[in-house]
């Protein structure tokens, strides 16, 4: 007589035991009462747990089983190390400041990786960082490009307003005054252009920077560059048939 489910002739048996081996997780059914090994990996511990370990110092992985965990390893297998599960000391770069983990091979940083480095500030947006000799030099914030010279690029602030302010940049021999609203410039106007206007000397011109007496100056040019802001666009139709590009 058959189980008519199953088809099975011994259905009055009881069922065949299933075992999972722990190493690699293999599912079989066996009536011995245990297993001498898995069919698969063969392991001879495969119902007993394991601990799976990682060296801190070379990053090398290993399995130890029951009754041998992290606490009775005394050593990593691979280098030997007894400081198998510390982190390594740390350290800051006294070039870049950068902290880093130092190694049995190397002491160095691996940013800068021991080479000179420059504190760098943009003469338009104002963000400072720190580079490498050898890195270009480029705004992380704006993307300004900056020049080779320090003295080539200086950034005066002409004159600040709740969220509006006017700043001078003088960047390789070319001097521009910038809106900025919000954290961002929206006008731009040479100052050469901008001292015809107004029929004044540059050298009174920058005395009269964030000075409350010339409140009424300031917020006339102000008036002026907000009127100007959309300016550029007269110029897109030019570049547009110059560069041969389609809308």
């Amino acid at each position: 007589m058959k189980c008519p489910r199953c088809k099975s002739r011994n259905w009055k048996e009881p069922k065949i035991p299933r075992y999972t081996c722990r190493k690699c997780g293999y599912v079989w059914r066996s009536r011995m009462d245990r297993p001498d090994q898995c069919p698969r990996c063969r392991s001879r511990a495969w119902d007993k747990d394991t601990f799976k370990l990682k060296c801190f110092r070379c990053g090398h992985k290993w399995i130890v089983n029951e009754g041998a965990g992290p606490e009775a390893v005394i050593s990593c297998p691979k280098c030997r190390s007894r400081k198998w599960n510390e982190l390594p000391p740390s350290a800051e770069c006294f070039r870049c400041g950068r902290l880093f983990l130092q190694t049995k091979n190397s002491s160095l940083c691996p940013v800068c990786k021991g080479e000179d480095f420059s504190e760098l500030r943009c003469g338009l947006c104002g963000a400072e960082w720190i580079a490498t000799a050898g890195a270009k030099k480029i705004c992380p914030k704006c993307g300004l490009v900056l020049s080779d010279g320090d003295i080539s690029e200086k950034l005066t602030v002409l004159w600040e307003r709740d969220d509006v302010r006017l700043s001078y940049l003088f960047k390789d021999a070319i001097g521009c005054v910038y809106l900025w609203e919000a954290g961002y410039p929206v006008s731009c106007r040479y100052l050469n252009e901008l001292l015809e206007d107004k029929g004044m000397e540059f050298s009174t011109f920058i005395k009269r920077a964030c000075n409350p007496r010339h409140e009424r100056f300031w917020n006339a040019i102000i008036e002026d560059m907000e009127s100007r802001r959309d300016a550029h666009l007269e110029n897109v139709q030019y570049f547009k048939d110059r560069l041969n590009l389609n809308d």
